[in-house]
């Protein structure tokens, strides 16, 4: 199963992919694939693909779902059918 981290910053300061890293790193053993690193805002998100993947891998391609009215956004592994 590919391995998801990240987190949220509440001081107001812009999160950073230095933060992420050592996250990243503690999930290494959870994929034999690539690391994807979504960084934007106050808000880091990282996963340690389980499979090697042929194409290159963008924020968007982690499977979520966002909810406009209450801002909540699930990022999972796995796919989401509506």
């Amino acid at each position: 199963m590919t391995g998801i981290c990240g987190y949220i910053r509440l001081d107001g300061k812009p999160a950073t992919g230095d933060e992420l890293s050592p996250m990243l790193e503690g999930i290494k053993h959870r994929g034999t694939g690539k690391s994807l690193e979504c960084v934007s805002g106050l808000a880091a998100l990282g996963a340690q693909l389980h499979r090697e993947e042929t194409t290159d891998w963008e924020c968007s391609d982690l499977g979520s779902l966002s909810d406009s009215r209450s801002g909540i956004t699930v990022l999972l592994d796995g796919e989401i059918y509506k």
